[in-house]
């Protein structure tokens, strides 16, 4: 069995939908299909669900409101019309409409991924299941053992269904969505509650890259990596498949592969137990952040140190990326976003805890750069590799973090010295015939 998710740009127009059903009907193993809200493409320049955005901020505004929803009911309508479906969406959409002040901000934005998904269910002939009659979120994650209860009354094992992604239903029965790119996360937990043997992530490209694409000319693909290579990698911003849609898949060790739906016959990249050949699986950054250094004699000697610390992010609403420790000393790395107008708080409160014998610095303007690899542990001469690089070509590298059992190196990089660190580690990965990210 496999379960193939479809994202917004493999549904933007008719032609889309084509391409889905050939892809369907080209294999009789895909019976269960997971749908984001369509995409935009030329003619539609702006996405459904942000469509949907704009009209529940604009709904005390009726002309702006109205402007809005046509725009919905007429792509939606209009491929209906293209693909000679019947299902009635015409008094569902006023229906909506209508009541759209009665809605929350979730059952407004979800009604993309429902209305494409009766679309697709009627054009694949398969039978539409909506996500809240199995679907249990809590406070935005899924509640797996709820939904495994909930799942197996329904009795889908043998029926072909579309499935709406990106919602679900609290325990309160009010409609939850999911972070951004969560029919990702729809399309893993259907995966795992229907043991699948397979689970595909169709999207607009082909497979995961070695590096961004946007900083590093055409970086290899990556052929295949580990569940938890990946999260590596996702945690730290990649697009493609989002982190919380691994540890469903990791769980029941569902081979996963992220395809193409333009280009159906390029290889993608496989997601499985095993990482393939390749030393160094990827490269991946993060700019613009702040290392907050908070140094006492024998600082780690009572716990509650770090305790008062912890609190008092949380007091302030700071979620560090990363933190480090030492005999003497407690570092965090805080993105500029969330440290923004907290800097001087965040440092007059930790002088109140520590108002003896502490040094409390603030480096800003910093980035992290992770490489990302399963055989670190086993080839620990791969770190010392890297930073010999990046000290040859006078990067100035803040910190190096890494335990025994990480997948990945994290440096930390001026803001300035940033792409020049990544280029540079890039090349030098690519060349070395030992460390191919082919």
């Amino acid at each position: 069995m496999i379960i193939a998710k479809f994202g917004g740009s493999s549904l933007a127009s008719a032609h889309q939908f084509n391409k889905v059903k050939g892809l369907v009907q080209n294999n009789p193993n895909r019976t269960h299909i997971v749908v984001s809200a369509m995409g935009k493409d030329e003619a539609n320049p702006v996405k459904l669900t942000d469509e949907l955005i704009a009209l529940y901020d604009n709904r005390a505004n009726d002309e702006l409101a109205a402007e809005h929803f046509e725009r919905i009911k007429a792509r939606l309508l209009t491929l209906k019309k293209d693909l000679a479906l019947t299902v009635n969406l015409d008094y569902q959409l006023e229906d909506f409409y209508r009541n759209l002040n009665h809605l929350s901000y979730a059952e407004c934005v979800s009604r993309g991924e429902y209305f494409t998904a009766q679309l697709m269910a009627e054009y694949l002939g398969y039978q539409f299941v909506d996500a809240i009659d199995f679907l249990v979120l809590n406070q935005n994650q899924v509640d797996l053992k709820a939904s495994q209860e909930k799942f197996a009354a329904l009795n889908l094992q043998a029926t072909p269904c579309v499935f709406p992604g990106f919602y679900g239903l609290d325990n309160h029965g009010h409609i939850q969505l999911m972070p951004r790119s969560g029919s990702d996360t729809s399309g893993s937990v259907i995966a795992n509650l229907l043991n699948a043997d397979l689970y595909e992530n169709w999207t607009d490209v082909a497979g995961i890259k070695a590096a961004d694409p946007r900083l590093i000319a055409n970086p290899k693909r990556i052929e295949q990596l580990t569940y938890d290579e990946l999260q590596e990698l996702a945690y730290m911003g990649l697009s493609v498949f989002q982190e919380d849609a691994i540890k469903p898949i990791k769980d029941k060790h569902i081979k996963t592969v992220i395809l193409d739906t333009n280009h159906p016959d390029a290889l993608g990249t496989t997601i499985c137990d095993y990482s393939s050949h390749q030393l160094i699986t990827g490269l991946v950054g993060q700019q613009n952040h702040a290392l907050v250094h908070i140094k006492k004699f024998s600082l780690n000697r009572d716990f509650s140190n770090f305790v008062e610390i912890l609190q008092l992010l949380d007091n302030l609403s700071l979620r560090p990326s990363y933190t480090f420790s030492g005999k003497d000393h407690i570092d965090l790395v805080v993105s500029d976003e969330q440290l923004h107008q907290r800097k001087d708080e965040l440092i007059n409160h930790l002088h109140t805890l520590f108002s003896t014998d502490c040094q409390i610095e603030l480096k800003e303007g910093i980035s992290l750069i992770a490489a990302v690899s399963d055989k670190f542990s086993d080839k620990p001469y791969l770190v010392s590799d890297l930073i010999e690089q990046l000290n040859q070509n006078q990067i100035d590298v803040q910190f190096v973090n890494q335990s025994r059992t990480d997948v990945k190196v994290l440096f930390g990089v001026k803001n300035t010295d940033y792409l020049k660190a990544l280029q540079l580690l890039y090349r030098y990965v690519e060349k070395k015939e030992k460390i191919n990210l082919t």
